[in-house]
Parts: structure tokens; sequence; C-alpha cells
């Protein structure tokens, strides 16, 4: 504990010695002696004692008394008088300086003791308030809001900080008048039932409150205020002051309305987004940049036959292999085909975009993807018949031109078969020059039927018939090579409308392929299937089977892996079996070699 350090002033020098040896004993540090009120004066301001034992009667033209007024004036240290005079006057003059305490000579140890002690502490508790009170001073005048104190009887405030003024434009005395609130007058009509209200409910069961209303600022401005507060109550438990702060909150609320405007123009902008990627018919998938997908439309999701859940936060690679390889490669566009869980195969063209944050840098991918396999197939036609309507008007007219010399040839070899006499090497050669004759005939008949327009006669007819008329045609070209024609059920009757002989023509051609296809000694298997739409007629040959690339080559007019084939057999049958508003296609089977569908509607009668 620090040792308090005392002034002594006194102007008797065998007093003052007594008194320093008194305080010395005691433990207390006597930094000075004083003699008259200047030298007080100056010791007080050059020292800074702790306290000051002055004597009321000192020589010298100034009083204990006026140097104790002149020293509270410069330094704040505790004065108590120390003196031998008692009367009224005396007294009464002493206290106007507000001494911390009178020590009556004579005195004892004792007594000096406990009159510093007192005085110390005294002061030190003065202090501390003193303290406290500019703290509770300059925290009140800065807060950002309004302090007040009102009393609840007549609504007469006893205290407002300067921000009344800041936020009011009223001074506190122009203030107009209202009971319940610091601001009570202030409040706009529609919002003063509402601040009573909630006042008075609050001070009726001692409870804090906050209230948010409207307020009128002196210039006519409307201002929002929240005003946080609670009552006081006096030595009965009555409350009887209501003591609050006031904020101006009109920024905060015109924040909020910008942001519930923002907001709600974002959600409505949300909406509309989310409506366009949930109706577009495209697919959309977005990634992050190590491709994990983040978030997917309903298109995409069912192209790929996959719910949302089944589809997001999962890796792109996973979901489609085929757009993360060419995006791993650095391709942003393409038209690919890929493998999924309804289809075999399926062309898309995809489009990759760079998914951009707030700062413009690339945070992920946009990939934009639409099925073209319809697209690819309609192209794919177009240009098959765009080549072949070029292809056709110049076989047409190299058939025309063909006929009338081919007639003369033929009409030549028959005069000289008929008019003259030949030999057995003679007549071999004209039979040989006939026949290729009239094989070339037929291709000259085949060339112009892939030139004409397709005419279909329909008619009821039993497909049983058809299938039966077509083996018998052939069955002569597989007993020479020994080949037998099977049947893994025994056929129905089907009936279908269609064109008989265009239809017998497709299966001879597929039968004889079929044939020259098999080896010696193979067999063919047949069968004939029905559902509730389509009849489909399979022709399983054990040839050697069809590469890849030639799977769609085989029906284009003039293709042919035959030595002596003219290529416009399958182009021929595929033509008449879509005019029937079926399909003729081709794949590899299990055996090794390959299979042809005919495909037809079922009971497709037109009236």
């Amino acid at each position: 504990m620090t040792t308090a350090r005392i002034l002594l002033v006194d102007d008797e020098t065998l007093s003052s010695e007594l008194v320093r040896r008194m305080l010395s004993n005691i433990g207390y540090n006597v930094c000075a002696v004083a003699n008259n009120g200047n030298e007080a004066l100056e010791k007080a301001v050059e020292l800074s004692p702790d306290l000051i034992l002055m004597d009321i009667g000192l020589r010298g033209g100034m009083t204990g008394i006026a140097a104790a007024e002149k020293i509270q004036k410069v330094v704040d240290t505790p004065i108590v008088y120390l003196t031998a005079f008692t009367d009224e006057a005396t007294i009464e003059s002493a206290k106007m300086t507000q001494p911390f305490g009178y020590i009556v000579k004579p005195f004892s140890v004792g007594k000096l003791r406990s009159a510093i002690e007192i005085a110390l502490y005294r002061h030190k508790m003065e202090r501390q308030l003193k303290e406290r009170e500019r703290s509770y001073h300059v925290l009140a005048e800065n807060l950002p809001g309004i302090i007040y104190r009102q009393q609840l009887v007549d609504g007469r405030v006893d205290f407002f900080n300067d921000m009344v003024s800041v936020i009011t434009g009223y001074a506190p005395e122009e203030l107009p008048p209202g009971k319940i609130g610091g601001i009570g007058g202030l409040v706009v009509e529609e919002d003063r039932t509402k601040v009573v209200e909630t006042v008075t409910q609050a001070v009726a069961v001692n409870l804090p409150f906050q209230s948010e209303y409207r307020i009128r600022h002196k210039n006519g401005q409307i201002l929002h205020v929240s005003e946080h507060g609670r009552a006081t109550c006096d030595k009965s438990g009555v409350p009887s002051h209501v003591e609050g702060m006031i904020f101006d909150i009109t920024e905060r609320m015109l924040t909020e309305e910008k942001l519930t405007t923002a907001y709600r123009t974002l959600e409505e902008r949300k909406t509309f987004f989310q409506s366009i990627i949930n109706n577009i018919e495209s697919g959309i998938l977005v990634t992050d940049l190590n491709l994990r997908i983040v978030l997917s439309n309903p298109h995409a999701c069912a192209f790929f036959n996959k719910t949302m859940e089944e589809v997001d936060d999962r890796c792109l690679r996973d979901i489609c292999p085929e757009i993360a390889d060419r995006i791993d490669g650095g391709i942003d566009s393409d038209e690919i085909t890929i493998n999924t869980s309804t289809q075999e195969q399926q062309v898309i063209g995809f489009s990759r975009f760079s998914q951009r944050g707030a700062d413009r840098a690339v945070i992920g991918h946009i990939i934009n993807f639409k099925d073209l396999t319809e697209f690819v197939a309609i192209r794919r036609e177009m240009l098959l018949k765009e080549r072949l309507s070029a292809m056709g008007e110049l076989v047409a007219r190299v058939a025309h031109e063909m006929r009338n010399p081919l007639f003369g040839m033929t009409a030549v070899g028959q005069i000289l078969a008929m008019e003259l006499q030949l030999n057995p090497e003679q007549k071999k050669l004209i039979d040989s020059f006939q026949k290729e004759a009239r094989r070339l005939n037929t291709l000259v008949e085949d060339l112009l039927e892939c030139t004409r327009e397709l005419r279909i006669r329909r008619e009821t007819v039993n497909f049983l018939k058809i299938i039966e008329a077509s083996i018998q045609v052939n069955e002569i070209f597989a007993r020479e090579k020994k080949i037998e024609f099977i049947t893994g059920a025994p056929f129905q009757d089907l009936w279908i409308w269609a064109d008989p002989d265009k239809l017998e023509q497709v299966l001879v051609n597929l039968l004889k392929n079929a044939i020259d296809a098999t080896v010696p000694g193979g067999a063919i298997l047949l069968s004939l299937t029905a559902d509730d739409k389509n009849v489909r007629f399979k022709v399983d040959d054990e040839g050697h089977g069809i590469s890849e690339a030639l799977a769609e080559k085989i029906f284009e007019v003039f293709y042919t892996t035959k030595k002596n084939g003219t290529g416009m057999g399958l182009a021929i049958s595929r033509n008449i079996a879509e005019a029937h508003g079926g399909s003729l296609t081709a794949c590899n089977n299990e055996h090794g070699g390959a299979t042809f569908t005919v495909t037809l509607p079922l009971h497709e009668k037109r009236l």
C-alpha cells in the first residue's frame, strides 16, 4: 500500500514539528511544511500531495481558509483543517471551501489518523464518482441515439442528451409535450396509440419495452425510430420514471425496403430464369471446374433417364463420359454419339460456356446439349435423297439411252437364232448373248425403278402368304447350296394393308441375299412376330456378318459386296418398306451372320 504524502501548513514551528513527528510515527510521509498561504499554494502545485493539513490561523495576511480557496482552484487535493478556533463564524467560513475534515487543537494521534483516513477515502470515492459521471456523460453524448429520463406523473423530462436536437431538429425546451415517451409529442398520429399501449403495458408489469414508430422532424420529414426503455421505481416500489434510448432507424428501414424490393425482384428473376431452364427443350448442366454437376434441368435428367437427385453433385464423367472427354480435350462444341440407358445410341450436339463469378474469374462450366438423333437421321436422309436425285437423273438418261441399242441387240440375236442354221457352238454363243442381254435389260429396268416414283397399290393381304410365295421362289437356289429354311415356331395368319407384289419383291430379295451369304449346307432362320401395332419378319443367315462401317452403306444405291451384284436390291427394298410406313434394318446376330428385319404396320387399312 502506498504511503500518503501530506503537505503540512502551520506557521508555528513547534506545533508543525510536533504534528510532523506524529504523522511520521503513524506511517505518513510529510512531503513539505509551509509557513504561510503563498508558500502553501506553491508547494501544493509543485508537489501534488495526497492531502493538505491546513492551519486556519496563519500569519502573513492570508488565512488558511483563503489559501485553501486558491489551492482548490488549481489542484484537486483534499484539505483537512487544523484549528484552535471553534467559533461559529470560523466554522461557517471554513465550510465554504468544502473541507474534508476538522481537527481541533489539541488532538490525539488517533483523532489525527481517523480524520486523515476518512478524508483520503472520501476524496477517493468522490474522484471515482466524478470519473464515473464523466464517463457516463461522455457515453451519453456520444451514443448515436437520444437518452432521456421522464417522469410518469406529469410527463416532464428530467434529462436529454445532445442527440435530441440532432435527431428531431428541436432543442429540448422546444419539444411538443408528450406524456409517454421522451419525444412522444413528435409521434405521427397513426402510431401514437401503439406507442402508448406498448409503454403502458410494460410499466404495468415492470418489464422492458421496445417499440418502432414514426416521428415528424422539425423540417417536416418523417423519420423511423426505435425506442428501448424501462420504468424505474421509487423507494416504495411504485414506477416513477421511464428511462430509455431512441435511435434513428430511418436509413435502416430504407435499406430494408430496398433489400426487400431487390429480393423480390431477384426472386421474380430467379423464378423467370428457373421457368426458362425447366421448360427449355434442351439439356442444361452446370458444373464446377472439377466437372462436378451443381445444377441440372429436368430435360437433362429425363434425357439420361435419371432423377435430379441422381444427377446433381455427381461427376459429369459418371453421367455422360463422352461430353467430359471432349471438355477435357479442350473441345467446346461438337456432335457426338452417346450411349444412354433408354436407347443404344443417340446423337447430341453440345456447347460449353465458361461460368464466371462476380470478379469475372471462371468458376465452372455451363453445358447446353440437344438430342440431334432425329435431325441427323433426317439430314442423312436428305443428303442421300439429294445424291440419289442427282444420280437418278443421270441414271434415267443412261437407262433410256441404253434401251434402244439393247433392243437392237436382242432383236438381232433373235433374228440370227431363227434364220441361221447354227452349229452347237454358235447356238451356245447366241444363247449366252441372249442371256446377257436379258440380264442387261433387267439392270436397266432396276435403274428405271430407282428413278421412278414408287407407286403402292394396297389391299388386304395375308402376310403369311407373301412369305410362303417368297420362300417358294428361292427354294431352287437353296436346294442348289443344300441350305435349309428353318422357322422357330409355326407362322400364324397376319393380315396387313399393303401391296403384295412389292412386299414379295422385298422378301424374295432378302431371302436371295441370305442364300448368297450362307455357306453350302448351312441354314437360314426365319421368324415372324407381331404386337398390337407392328408385324416383324426376320431373316438370319450364317454368313460373315456386316461390319460397322457398312451397316448403312449396304442400303445405298449401287453399293454391293457381290461380284455380280448391282447394288440396288436393298435400296429398292428399303424404299418399299418405308413407303408402307415400315422399315428395313440390318444388324449382326449371335451366330456370326447378319439379321435383316422387315417391320410393317399391322391392320393399317385405309378406307
